[in-house]
């Protein structure tokens, strides 16, 4: 009998394949319902008293209606947190009185006087448990409840039940702010105690307590007094900051897991880069800085000679808030995902050019009086001029309104509405902004029946071409602003769009700017659009006396 042959193994494609082959399979959907899935298969879960159909607790209240869901963590932090407010009041009152005030008056004396002004609001018998004694007290004990209470939680969850147990299960984590809290209780309480209590104990009042008493204590003991001091100053102002940092989700820790969410559209400028966008804004930086002390030393020099013009110190004002708005953007460059950063350059850039938008229209009220004295003097067009000063401020408080919210929600239609004031804003800023170019048109286009009420020093040309000059530049940048913003956003997963640009963006917002400052310090406006103090009625202006110089250039 010959010997049987071995069996042929299969190959490897072979036992994938199976003994059908997965391919021949053709893939039909089951018609038949698992027995598992159906109806009746698993007994009806019991629905418990407080709960909803879909497993989720009902919300209960107390007698008093408040929220009887939230545990003691919730009612703990909120303790913590409101108490701090009423003693920032305090602290507020405090430093200012004691820091501040000092700092500006150089006189101890003086800062007494301020000192004195002020103690009876927070140190009177109702005052003063109410705003210090009272929220420094449920600060510190809501603190030290909740660190207990972690702790407690901490060992119910690892079940530690013997005191080995207790001691290997480490305490919850001490943060930087309360570590600083806690540091700050024995300074505090030193400082409490001689100032507050050890006046009543040798002397029966501690009423007489001032500044004085304060320096007396650096004089006799200069290194006690400023290392104590140091220390409590410091520490209270780093707890302090930091801990509001943390109650409005400012710290850095907290930016990127909420709102404000970055934007999704291009706006003017593109996105921010280093090498160009710092130095350009260091540049513009320098211009406003040059700009702002042109005007306050021309405002000083006017002042020792009794030359009074406001303006200067409006122009200064608008360069100190473009000062603030540069440095807002060099560190939004620096820190491109804190937006929070971004909002606030955005917010500085649309408010600070409103100040030249009032100049140049008051200006062009002087000049409608100077050509047609009894039309410009009228009830009706001084009304209407007072009308708009509500309107531009409503405008103003809307687009900054809509401008923070847009960053702070993710709804499309709070989106369009935004949008909507936006664009609302940016137009009638675009028209204030172009408004003295036609009433100045029509102000020389009406004949006069009289000669001009002349005001200030030069030409009456020379004026109305440094007001349209200024004019016409800011009105470029409000209109460009406008324009742009009226065209249909582009997402940023497109190329930036060319009337985007960087260029423009320093052009229309900084360079425009930077020359009617510059403009308005060279031509002199102090002298130009000077009128006499408390001038009211046709005829006014020419009562002030010849400045006795020519100054055309």
């Amino acid at each position: 009998m010959a010997p049987q042959p071995p069996p042929v193994l299969p190959t490897l494609d072979d036992e994938e394949a199976g003994v059908m082959g997965l391919t021949e399979v053709e893939p039909s959907p089951v018609d038949e319902t698992p027995s598992e899935f159906k109806e009746g298969y698993f007994p009806a879960e019991e629905k418990h008293e407080g709960q909803q159909e879909y497993g989720l607790p009902q919300r209960t209240t107390t007698t008093l209606g408040l929220g009887g869901s939230h545990g003691p963590v919730w009612w703990l932090t909120r303790i913590q947190k409101y108490s701090s407010y009423a003693f920032g009041i305090f602290t507020t009152f405090h430093i200012a009185n004691t820091s501040l005030i000092p700092l500006a008056v150089r006189s101890v004396p003086e800062a007494n006087r301020y000192l004195l002004l002020t103690r009876p609001y927070y140190q009177s018998t109702l005052a003063e448990p109410l705003v210090v004694a009272l929220p420094l007290l449920a600060h510190i004990t809501s603190g030290v409840a909740l660190r207990l209470y972690r702790r407690r939680v901490a060992l119910q969850r690892y079940g530690a039940e013997t005191r080995t147990d207790k001691r290997s299960i480490p305490w919850p984590a001490l943060s930087g702010t309360s570590a600083l809290g806690y540091i700050l209780l024995p300074l505090a309480s030193f400082h409490v105690w001689t100032t507050r209590i050890l006046p009543v104990y040798m002397h029966g009042d501690n009423s007489l307590i001032s500044l004085s008493y304060i320096s007396h204590g650096f004089a006799t003991h200069p290194f006690i007094s400023f290392a104590g001091f140091s220390a409590l100053v410091s520490t209270g102002v780093w707890h302090f900051a930091w801990g509001i940092a943390q109650w409005m989700g400012w710290k850095p820790s907290q930016m990127s897991q909420k709102a404000p969410y970055p934007s999704k559209f291009w706006s003017l400028g593109g996105r921010p880069e280093k090498l160009v966008d710092i130095p350009v804004t260091v540049i513009c930086l320098a211009l406003y800085v040059c700009g702002a002390a042109m005007h306050m030393a021309i405002f000083q020099l006017n002042r020792r000679r009794g030359h009074k013009f406001i303006f200067n110190v409006a122009l200064f004002g608008f360069c100190m808030s473009r000062i603030v708005t540069c440095i807002l953007r060099i560190s939004s460059v620096m820190y491109p995902h804190n937006i929070r950063l971004a909002i606030a350059a955005q917010i500085f850039t649309v408010a600070g050019v409103l100040i030249v938008f009032v100049i140049n229209l008051l200006w062009t009220q002087r000049l409608v009086r100077s050509l047609h004295p009894h039309l410009g003097w009228h009830r009706v067009p001084s009304t209407l001029l007072k009308l708009l000063w509500p309107v531009i401020g409503l405008t103003l408080a809307a687009l900054i309104t809509v401008t923070v919210q847009s960053f702070y929600t993710l709804r499309p239609r709070t989106h369009f509405i935004d949008r909507a004031v936006q664009l609302y804003g940016t137009t009638l800023l675009a028209v204030i902004s172009f408004l003295p170019l036609p009433i100045l048109a029509i102000a020389f286009a009406v004949p006069r029946t009289q000669r001009h009420d002349k005001f200030g020093a030069g030409r009456l040309t020379v004026k109305v071409a440094v007001l349209v000059t200024g004019t016409v530049l800011v009105c470029f940048g409000a209109s460009y602003r406008a324009g742009t913003s009226w065209l249909n956003p582009v997402p940023m997963t497109e190329p930036l769009p060319a009337y985007f640009h960087k260029a423009a963006f320093y052009v229309v917002d900084f360079a425009v700017e930077i020359l009617t400052v510059f403009l308005y310090a060279l031509m002199r406006v102090d002298l130009r659009f000077h009128v006499p103090d408390g001038a009211s009625g046709p005829g006014a202006y020419s009562k002030s006396q010849a400045l006795g110089e020519k100054i055309d250039a």
